[in-house]
């Protein structure tokens, strides 16, 4: 596409988006919110008053509602949001071969599972 078909696309669109704009300027709704921010601004600068403390005033008015659940902390990338898995150690009764392992996905473990069976896999674990 040529840089001029560019150029006209782009008035085009801004002249859409500029209609847009007009006819929102005109809907009842914009127009009472439009008021009502001059209006306020108009206070704000007569008692020199920052939207900020405005914010903090309306809000001092709501009742303080004490929440039902403790508010919970963002954990840091390194916390860990569980206890960790205890460290298991299998012993193959017929080679004597020994796994330790903290979780079930084992190479091995999967390999004695497929051929003696999870029941008695499971019951090789040494304490």
């Amino acid at each position: 596409m040529s840089k001029y078909n560019q150029y006209l696309e782009t008035i085009n669109a801004a002249s859409d988006l500029n209609s847009k704009v007009e006819a929102l300027k005109t809907h009842p709704d914009v127009k009472k919110v439009i008021d009502f921010r001059k209006k306020l601004q108009t206070l704000m600068t007569k008692h020199g008053v920052s939207a900020s403390e405005v914010i903090s005033l309306l809000d001092g008015d709501r009742p303080a509602t004490p929440s039902k659940a403790p508010a919970r902390k963002k954990a840091a990338k390194n916390d860990k949001r569980r206890a960790s898995r205890p460290m298991k150690t299998y012993v193959n009764p017929h080679t004597g071969e020994t796994v330790k392992t903290k979780g079930g996905n084992h190479k091995t473990l999967n390999e004695w599972r497929a051929e003696h069976g999870k029941e008695t896999v499971a019951s090789w674990v040494q304490e």
